[in-house]
């Protein structure tokens, strides 16, 4: 098996296990209020997804008509609005400003 297929697995029977808890703890003669801070701190709530600064926004509009979202990486445009000679561009800054930090680092 491999590490993913594992960590899932490991994944399902946490979550089995505490479904099992919360349900032992609805079982015993205890308040509302007190099962519910229980299942609080059992259940972890999901991470919400990462939000984009609006000042680092692409802003062009999409094919849907709406505004893009995604972070800019090359002249206030995102790497989607990009034509083929700003990628090539870009690209070329790029190895520059890494070959650069790498002989600073020697």
């Amino acid at each position: 098996m491999s590490k993913s297929n594992i960590n899932k697995k490991l994944k399902l029977l946490e979550k089995s296990i505490y479904d099992d808890l919360i349900n032992k703890i609805k079982g015993l003669d205890l308040d509302n209020a007190i099962i519910e801070k229980i299942e609080g701190t059992i259940s972890k709530p999901k991470r919400k997804a990462p939000v984009t600064p609006i000042e680092k926004q692409c802003g062009k509009l999409t094919k849907k008509g709406e505004k893009c979202k995604i972070a800019m990486c090359y002249k206030r445009t995102c790497w989607a609005h990009l034509t083929k000679e700003q990628k090539e561009e870009y690209r070329k800054l790029k190895k520059i400003r890494c070959g650069v930090a790498h002989m600073k680092s020697f």
